[in-house]
């Protein structure tokens, strides 16, 4: 006997999300890692994506040309990673890296997700600076880096104009 498996929800509803959000001037973000939720996502015109550690080249082109960014958590998808390289050859930690390698060839807008929670889980906030230097391991340049935490940042909010870059008339805090 085959089974299928529900979906949640249904293009028309993405869609039906998307278009009352931004009725209202609001954003709408995902979290989706790939499949046909994503292609949902892409058709919809959502306004960002977290995650998207599983998109085929046609999605993230389209997600290029769509100006769709993605953002991807990486500290706390290493949490079990020996345990899960042991049990399957293949982890969380894995798998986000590689998905975050895909997402800078293909050219899509990245900006910094955190993952970060509270601090006895293990993942406290203020560690993201570090991922700027793991986003250079990857494959990104110093100034993509710096460029993913803050510009891209502040375009994917809508804050362009505010913050994220160091000009005449936009908020900052600086130390030097």
């Amino acid at each position: 006997m085959a089974t299928t498996l529900n979906a949640a929800y249904t293009l028309d509803i993405v869609k039906a999300i998307v278009d009352e959000a931004h009725t209202h001037g609001l954003k709408v973000a995902d979290h989706v890692y790939g499949g046909e939720a994503l292609d949902w996502d892409i058709e919809a015109g959502i306004d960002a994506a977290q995650h998207v550690v599983f998109a085929t080249d046609s999605q993230l082109a389209r997600m290029k040309e769509k100006g769709i960014p993605a953002s991807m958590t990486f500290f706390d998808m290493s949490k079990d990673h020996s345990e899960d390289m042991e049990q399957f050859g293949n982890s969380c930690w894995s798998m986000v890296q590689k998905g975050f390698q895909n997402n800078l060839r293909a050219g899509v807008k990245i900006g910094l997700g955190s993952g970060n929670q509270a601090d006895s889980t293990g993942f406290p906030h203020g560690i993201q600076a570090g991922m700027l230097a793991h986003y250079v391991r990857l494959g990104a340049t110093p100034a993509e880096a710096l460029r993913i935490a803050t510009l891209n940042n502040a375009e994917i909010i809508g804050w362009g104009d505010r913050v994220g870059s160091i000009e005449r008339g936009k908020y900052a805090d600086i130390i030097a």
